[in-house]
């Protein structure tokens, strides 16, 4: 006979809900425990080793305080040295340089002065160019200056040659025609080509001190011919210079060579702009050659100091404004006071540089650095600058 089955055993029957009362005073705990179980966990699992961050610096690949944008320009030329050294097959004693560039493709400073595959790019921005040429520059170095970069052939903007008219009018009547004196400014591509020597022993040395002094002479060189052209440029060429371009109502003589007449022509200067409703801003300056500044120096009379402001050879000032000198103004026979808020300069395109043109260049002690910029200088206002001509003091 057959067994007979066994029933199925009855299902469970589900569990009571629990009462919303409960389960929300039992929330708190449960979350807690999970949070304790969690945190136990994290204990006892050690955290990966960050990294290990110091003050220290690399003395060999930091450069200098102060001369980021020479080190950059000097390990630039250094890069092109070493390529043309291997080109001309007189790559000697070069291992040192070699192996300091393979560094710098990988420091913060200099990496972007490579391409991606470690090439080196062949020029410099138009935009550090302008930072590069800064400190040694005249103008360049005036707060306020108005500047633009990487334009290529040409940036226009407007000239305006008389300041905003505002007037009242009665109700009803028509409004009064006036006319503005306005133009176009162009800031064009003027070529500048320049030339320094360095001692192949300073190109040798891998490190950023000296990358920094090859890009100082540079500097200097390029810098003197940007303030030249600023003051002094006679356009086609190069620049319109501030001299050309500025009306001629505001170049006057000199009132003489007393101390009045000093105290005379340094005020002038300043009320000159401002009679043609210019605003002295924090960008006004005066500038002159170092022999009128140390004459103006040194005056004196029983009550003290004539110009007191220039004794701080550091921050010299006179009428609350900065008193400039510079190796550019040697002769100028003039006193300049103007406003860089007025002035554009453009670095049109970046900046080119070659060295070792041959053989005999590394041979020799010293080597030929050559430059190529693209910049123009334009005066936004012809009325914005004043000079005192004829100075004999």
């Amino acid at each position: 006979m057959a067994p007979v089955p066994s029933p199925a055993p009855a299902p469970n029957p589900a569990p009571p809900p629990i009462p919303p009362n409960v389960e929300a005073a039992l929330q708190p705990v449960v979350v807690k425990a999970v949070e304790a179980a969690l945190a136990s966990r994290a204990a006892a699992t050690p955290a990966a080793p960050g990294p290990t961050v110091t003050n220290a610096r690399d003395l060999q690949m930091d450069p200098d305080d102060g001369r980021l944008y020479q080190a950059r320009v000097g390990v630039a030329v250094k890069a092109v040295y070493l390529a043309r050294a291997k080109a001309l097959g007189v790559a000697k004693n070069l291992d040192e340089l070699e192996k300091y560039l393979v560094k710098a493709k990988a420091v913060g400073a200099f990496a972007s002065l490579f391409g991606q595959g470690g090439e080196r790019l062949p020029v410099v921005e138009s935009t550090e160019m302008i930072e590069f040429l800064r400190d040694e520059s005249l103008f360049l170095s005036r707060p306020g200056l108005r500047k633009a970069s990487g334009y290529g052939g040409k940036f226009v903007v407007g000239r305006q040659n008389a300041g905003a008219v505002v007037y009242w009018a009665a109700e009803g009547e028509p409004v009064e025609k006036t006319q503005m004196k306005t133009g176009l400014l162009e800031l064009g591509s003027h070529k500048l080509m320049g030339r320094a020597e360095t001692s192949n022993d300073l190109m040798r040395r891998g490190h950023s001190s000296a990358a920094s002094d090859v890009g100082a002479d540079i500097q200097v060189a390029a810098a003197l011919k940007m303030d030249e052209a600023a003051l002094f440029g006679k356009g086609n060429k190069q620049p319109l210079g501030v001299l050309e371009d500025v009306d001629s109502s505001m170049i006057t003589a000199s009132a003489g060579a007393t101390v009045d007449d000093m105290l005379a022509d340094m005020d002038d200067l300043p009320a000159a702009l401002e009679k043609k409703r210019h605003k002295l801003d924090a960008s006004a300056f005066y500038f002159m050659d170092p022999n009128t500044f140390w004459a103006l120096r040194n005056k004196r009379d029983a009550a003290g100091w004539m110009f007191e402001g220039l004794r701080d050879l550091k921050n010299p000032t006179h009428n609350g404004f900065p008193v400039l000198r510079h190796n550019t103004l040697i002769g100028f026979k003039k006193i300049g006071f103007g406003l860089a808020s007025q002035l554009y300069f453009g670095a049109a395109a970046e900046l080119e540089m070659a060295i070792g043109e041959n053989a005999s260049d590394f041979a020799n002690d010293m080597q030929t650095l050559r430059i190529v910029g693209y910049a123009d200088w334009k005066l936004r206002h012809t009325t914005a600058f004043a000079f005192k001509k004829d100075v004999t003091y």
